[in-house]
């Protein structure tokens, strides 16, 4: 019915209002839209450092370092205090447990030859015979 009609004319009313806009103001609207897009393109790393210097100034404002300050000065004492306590609970173990006579240690070096740490290593080059061993005839001949 109406609805439809009249919707198109409210659709062909306004584009031709766009349209009438473009015709009369179409290169002013252009030159703004690529100057925009342009400022747009150089201020943005200005607007960044901007910001950037911005955000750190409000990191370092002496309100905020203060509570900081507080916090890293309250919580470096706990932990002290947890540190002193864990050395005086060692000490008092150490204290109550029977003394030892220490055992010499052993020999830093090992006797003997030394030991494969893990397994075969061709590139470890120990190990008796390896690599190639040419035949007597090619011992002979010069070639080995």
């Amino acid at each position: 019915g109406a609805a439809p009609a009249s919707l198109h004319a409210v659709v062909h009313g306004a584009l031709g209002t766009v349209i009438a806009l473009v015709r009369t103001f179409g290169w002013p609207i252009l030159l703004s839209v690529v100057g925009l897009l342009l400022l747009r393109h150089h201020m943005g790393p200005v607007m960044e450092r901007w910001r950037r210097e911005r955000v750190l100034a409000e990191a370092n404002a002496p309100s905020r370092r203060d509570v900081l300050d507080e916090d890293m000065r309250r919580k470096r004492e706990e932990r002290l205090r947890a540190l002193e306590e864990e050395n005086r609970r060692k000490a008092a173990e150490e204290a109550r447990a029977p003394k030892k006579k220490p055992e010499p240690a052993p020999s830093a070096r090992p006797s003997g030859p030394p030991r494969p740490s893990s397994g075969y290593n061709p590139l470890a080059g120990g190990g008796g015979i390896s690599g190639f061993q040419p035949s007597g005839a090619m011992r002979r001949v010069g070639r080995g």
